[in-house]
């Protein structure tokens, strides 16, 4: 006596989970992401990132109920909590980045000439963040401007034409060490705004390609019970 076995392979569709889930959490990470743009003296930008985190918390607690219930790990729910974890780290690297722009201490990495010039002229140039050598000169230029202006207003200053020789002349008088060590703090805090900023999206980018191939290879093979009813028939 021959039985007849129908085996009824059933598989989700993950476009409907990319489209609701996986797009809205990417572009709240993304904008998370979006606080290393800012200047460090920007008010709103550790606000930002934690409403972006505030706003990936909630996310995944209206999602948890669509989630797939599975006895492995979903694929999906693993890309929401790696999304939030980026998002949460995005905060404490902003306020490093804050601390070493408008902190009380110098910083230590500058005390070596090698790494003063890797932070403050070559780091900058690559990370398109003006240099300090750029800042410094920009900055006595503005002051021999100010000079010239006030001295050709009392009638016993030189002409405006001489002002970029009097900043060459001056070098090093009108800028205070106080002064000085600031520029070196704000140009080293944008390069690390720059650098990590870089290291962040590297990994969202990897992480999203890993999804994707993820969905992608996840055809559902067929169990050891429809193999064993193959075998029969």
């Amino acid at each position: 006596m021959k039985i007849a076995a129908v085996c009824l392979i059933l598989e989700r569709n993950p476009e409907n989970y990319i489209q609701t889930l996986m797009l809205p959490s990417t572009l709240l990470c993304i904008m998370a992401f979006a606080t290393f743009i800012a200047p460090p003296d920007s008010g709103e930008r550790i606000s930002l990132g934690v409403s972006m985190v505030l706003g990936l918390t909630v996310f995944q607690l209206l999602v948890a109920d669509i989630l797939p219930s599975t006895n492995e790990r979903p694929i999906l729910s693993s890309y929401l909590i790696s999304t939030f974890v980026l998002a949460c780290l995005a905060v404490p690297a902003s306020l490093l980045n804050i601390n070493i722009a408008y902190g009380d201490r110098s910083i230590l990495v500058l005390k070596y000439t090698f790494s003063k010039k890797l932070f403050l002229e070559y780091l900058p140039r690559m990370t398109v963040v003006p240099s300090y050598s750029e800042r410094i000169r920009t900055l006595m230029e503005e002051n021999a401007q100010t000079e010239l202006c006030s001295s050709s207003i009392n009638g016993i200053g030189p002409k405006l034409d001489s002002a970029k020789q009097i900043s060459l002349e001056s070098e090093g008088k009108h800028i205070s060490k106080a002064e000085k060590a600031k520029i070196q703090a704000r140009t080293v805090a944008l390069v690390m705004d720059r650098l990590v900023s870089l290291v962040f999206i590297t990994v969202f980018a990897v992480l999203v390609i890993k999804t994707l191939i993820d969905f992608s290879g996840n055809s559902g093979a067929q169990s050891d019970i429809c193999q064993s009813f193959d075998k029969m028939m």
